[in-house]
């Protein structure tokens, strides 16, 4: 039986070759020595696998497909579902410990399927061997490869171009770990990183320079090619000493200064960043006057993302009502009604107010209270007299 293994990236340059940045891989590690876990169960590349392989590519004296998805292996397919994406070789490679691991070489990509490698984001990152094997799970034939984008082996380089977001990722990190408290050794490791990514773009620049110049030469030589006589005066003419190269120091004092100003625009980012985090998580706080001081506090040492999670799941807190109404001291006379409170008011000097609404007394009697002239001038006399 056929099985099909699909591989995952891996940011492991030594696991790649390209021609140059950008460009897809023209080798690469299928397999590791050894044991090569897949999530449905490990495949083994040892030393008989390695021999078995090599005699096999011997005796087939061809190279090996790169399809997609598998599809040439696929039984009543459309003829142009099988077309090859490239072509390659395998070849056994020695790890650091000297075990025997499987690389495809002298990779060769179809137009389209090198395109897509290339483009950012990648059409594909994965590749996928079709390959037998025996009951105990090692490696007995190699078939071919395939282009895919559904993982099942673990830890397995990526194809696609190690530029665009990748590089982005690497010159972020490094930037990071020179804004932040790391230590000398980790803040040196980074510096080396960006020198190098430096000196990429420099040797690229170089390369592409030196082409342009040698094609511009050709041509001038080719339209202006003296004759023989000539030469040989020439070369009796004493030639003007090549001018020297900057110094190496100069270069490498500039790179330095273009990695101390990255490190101090990273630094004042994070600086930026935090202030910004501040003011965001000051923010929440503002409306939620709720919250005790002690809360308050532990808020504005914890991350924006934190601290919104926390706010969110929290309840606001509502002060507490009293479970009876507030009244006041009740009067000395409640309770009494009609002729009886008339009569207490009098006594006590109350002068009761001169209107007052009909009133429903306890036994259910209606009562309106009204006065006549008469007793309004005895109530009168009466208050007159008491206050002698």
């Amino acid at each position: 039986m056929i099985r099909k293994h699909t591989m995952l990236i891996d940011g492991a340059a030594a696991l790649v070759e390209r021609a140059a940045h950008g460009q897809a891989p023209t080798a690469f590690r299928i397999w590791a020595a050894g044991e090569n876990v897949c999530d449905d169960g490990s495949v083994f590349f040892t030393e008989e696998s390695a021999k078995l392989l090599v005699a096999e590519q011997t005796a087939r004296a061809r190279v090996y497909a790169i399809d997609f998805d598998h599809l040439s292996l696929t039984a009543n397919r459309p003829a142009e579902s099988g077309r090859a994406a490239g072509w390659h070789s395998i070849e056994v490679r020695a790890d650091a410990n000297g075990k025997p691991e499987l690389w495809a070489v002298s990779v060769e990509w179809c137009a389209d399927a090198k395109a897509g490698l290339e483009e950012t984001p990648p059409r594909w990152r994965f590749f996928s061997p079709a390959f037998l094997t025996n009951d105990e799970g090692e490696i007995t034939s190699y078939v071919n490869l395939a282009l895919c984008i559904n993982p099942l082996t673990h830890d397995i380089p990526s194809l696609a171009a190690r530029t665009g977001d990748l590089m982005k990722d690497q010159l972020l990190a490094a930037l990071a770990t020179l804004a932040s408290d790391a230590s000398d050794d980790d803040k040196k490791e980074a510096k080396a990183k960006l020198a190098e990514f430096l000196e990429g773009i420099d040797d690229d620049k170089k390369d592409e320079k030196k082409a342009d110049a040698d094609d511009e030469e050709k041509q001038e030589e080719k339209a202006e090619e003296p004759p023989a006589s000539e030469k040989r005066e020439e070369k009796k003419e004493t030639a003007e000493p090549p001018k020297p190269p900057p110094p190496k120091e100069e270069k490498t004092e500039a790179k330095s200064a273009v990695v101390n100003a990255a490190a101090e625009m990273a630094s004042e980012l994070v600086d930026a960043k935090r202030r910004l985090e501040a003011l965001e998580i000051q923010r929440l706080l503002d409306a939620r006057q709720d919250l005790p001081q002690s809360v308050r506090n532990w808020c504005l040492s914890q991350p924006t993302d934190v601290v919104r999670t926390f706010l969110s799941a929290s309840p606001r807190v509502i002060a507490k009502r009293n479970a009876q109404p507030t009244v006041g001291a009740a009067p000395s006379n409640a309770g009494l009604h009609g002729a009886e409170l008339e009569e207490v008011n009098r006594a006590m000097g109350i002068r009761p107010p001169e209107a007052k609404g009909p009133q429903r007394m306890p036994d259910g009697r209606l009562v309106l209270h009204t006065m006549r002239p008469s007793e309004y001038r005895a109530m009168k006399l009466a208050a007159a007299k008491g206050g002698q």
